[in-house]
């Protein structure tokens, strides 16, 4: 962790994703968060996790990709 001018910031430029799980029957989703160096490996772990649910990665306002309940993967800039 580097300290400038009252601000922290990460040397390995880590992000925080918010994982949006859609449980069935469920209105509002499940919210985490999940550390990661590129939206690649936000992915790729979100995937990994995913206990059979339709989950969404989200960057801030910006969604990274969708992976639906059968494993097919939607990916977004």
């Amino acid at each position: 962790m580097i300290m400038e001018r009252d601000k922290i910031m990460f040397s390995n430029e880590s992000r925080i994703y918010s994982i949006c799980d859609f449980e069935p029957g469920w209105v509002v989703p499940v919210v985490s968060l999940l550390e990661a160096t590129s939206d690649e490996e936000a992915l790729q772990l979100a995937r990994s996790s995913r206990n059979g649910m339709a989950r969404e990665v989200w960057d801030r306002q910006r969604l990274i990709g969708v992976i639906n309940q059968d494993d097919s993967q939607l990916a977004y800039g």
